[in-house]
């Protein structure tokens, strides 16, 4: 099938003994493998096996769909960062992903207005992505204001509205949106993983997306320039555009400017590493819709942003007490399609980072505009800024290693704090397979201690990913409720 994107998004019920009851889900890769419309795949079963002490292990989904996984059953590597939250890689070496998989409260109904990003592939199969602000009213999705990059064409369209249909969700939170007008799908579904997120995934056959809708709660209708804070930023190009990466921290000197600091890694080589902040200005209108440009920083230069609820974590949902707050952000850039996260820059303390972290790494090796990509989990803990940790690899196209899942696999490495740039660390990180290691350079943004983002600087490969402060597991072999997933993933 050669290089292919692909998207899933589903959700799973657990029973007391960790087997998986019931369950259903929708795959596209827009090129000849979607699931069945409108039912999707049904889960059928399967197993969660995980350790209670360090949060990591596997989950196996049985599916009635044998084109799927390895004859219809797909693996997940699971990182537990809390009992309602982890990281997942598949892990069954037939492809590559990246993902969530986070505890599901259905509300009776979905209401408010919501920000949201998309990334896949049009009907051309070249990179898009969209990104704007919409609200739910009922059955309908209304006074929506869309963002779309396509590389294709290289073609931008922006602040363009839209609307739409929604339909009931059924007992997995699973329901459509239809008539949007996005241009970039005509058919999405969704699912709810509670009142203010909702994961969605194009379900038309000659293209696929992928993304997430967060609420606005109280703020809908009041943003303004004021809503931008000190704040962390990730960013990663969709895989069929020309591959970067970065990391960074915006400042706000005064309403409507900005400065930025930060790394980047382009595929062909160009690293750029943190030094004199990059000016730059924004805007934020009252439904959260905004825009943000970066003089000087190619290829950041030009962003849709769209503002989210300061109470909500994008990262874990379900966390209620910590790194809430942030904002989407969309590349506007032409021929760079890319999507991000901004977090809210509330502890730069070295004595902070500590203790043990959940952590992932969505990966693209080589230079070319689709690199080959490698996937990972793990949890590590820090004192005193060294890491050391263990984790598992994905890599069934041997970019990596020399086998295609890779288990137990030692990460360490020590974090020196940057004095010119509070929050920001330089790591080597090595990472042994096998007896075989290999450093990265490894660089760390910090938005708090429980939130973090790291990427690399080397010439050949980028990746970007979370470092997340582990919570209680006690019970975690007794997680039972539904849960929502969601991965953007290349099939190979």
């Amino acid at each position: 099938m050669g290089v292919n994107f692909y998207a899933l998004a589903g959700a799973v019920t657990f029973d007391s003994h960790g087997n998986v009851v019931a369950g259903e889900q929708d795959y596209n890769d827009a090129f000849g493998l979607t699931s069945p419309q409108p039912a999707g795949d049904s889960i059928t079963g399967g197993t969660l096996t995980v350790s209670s002490t360090t949060g990591l292990g596997t989950l196996t989904l049985i599916t009635n769909n044998a084109k799927l996984g390895v004859n219809g059953t797909e693996t997940l590597a699971v990182q537990f960062a809390n009992t309602k939250h982890a990281l997942v890689a598949q892990f069954d070496g037939t492809t590559t992903s990246s993902g969530s998989l986070d505890w599901q409260t259905l509300p009776s109904t979905l209401s408010g207005g919501y920000a949201f990003t998309l990334t896949g592939v049009d009907s051309l199969y070249f990179a898009i992505a969209a990104g704007g602000v919409f609200s739910v009213g009922g059955t309908a999705v209304q006074n929506g204001v869309v963002d779309v990059d396509d590389f294709g064409p290289g073609d931008r369209t922006f602040n363009t509205p839209f609307s739409g249909t929604l339909s009931a969700p059924d007992a997995f939170g699973r329901g459509s949106i239809t008539g949007t007008g996005l241009a970039t799908t005509n058919t999405l579904n969704y699912y709810v993983v509670g009142p203010e997120v909702i994961r969605i995934i194009g379900v038309d056959a000659n293209d696929a997306v992928i993304g997430s809708a967060f609420g606005q709660g109280a703020s809908a209708g009041s943003f303004n320039k004021a809503s931008l804070g000190r704040s962390v930023f990730g960013v990663q190009t969709n895989p069929y555009a020309n591959l970067y990466t970065a990391v960074g921290i915006f400042t706000v000197p005064s309403s409507g400017t900005l400065a930025a600091v930060l790394d980047l890694n382009q595929a062909a080589g160009t690293l750029s590493s943190a030094g004199a902040p990059y000016p730059g200005i924004y805007s934020i209108a009252s439904n959260g819709y905004g825009s943000l440009n970066l003089n000087g920083a190619a290829p950041l230069g030009v962003f849709g942003i769209y503002m989210t609820d300061p109470n909500l974590n994008l990262v874990d949902p379900n966390n209620t007490t910590t790194g809430s707050g942030g904002a989407l952000l969309v590349n506007l850039d032409l021929f760079n399609v890319a999507t991000g996260i901004v977090l809210p820059q509330t502890d730069t303390s070295t004595a902070s980072f500590a203790g043990n972290y959940a952590f992932g790494a969505h990966t693209y090796e080589g230079v070319s505009t689709v690199g080959l990509e490698y996937d990972s989990v793990g949890q590590g803990s820090v004192t005193g800024g060294v890491l050391s940790g263990t984790g598992s690899f994905s890599d069934p196209f041997l970019a990596f290693a020399a086998s295609k899942e890779d288990s137990g696999v030692a990460i360490s490495g020590t974090a020196t704090p940057d004095a010119a740039n509070a929050g920001r660390y330089t790591i080597p990180l090595t990472v042994t397979v096998a007896g075989h290691p290999t450093t990265y350079n490894g660089i760390i943004y910090q938005a708090s201690g429980g939130q973090l983002l790291w990427m690399n600087l080397d010439p050949l490969s980028n990746f970007l990913g979370p470092l997340e402060l582990q919570g209680s597991l006690s019970g975690l072999n007794a997680m039972r409720k539904p849960a929502a997933n969601t991965q953007t993933k290349d099939n190979r």
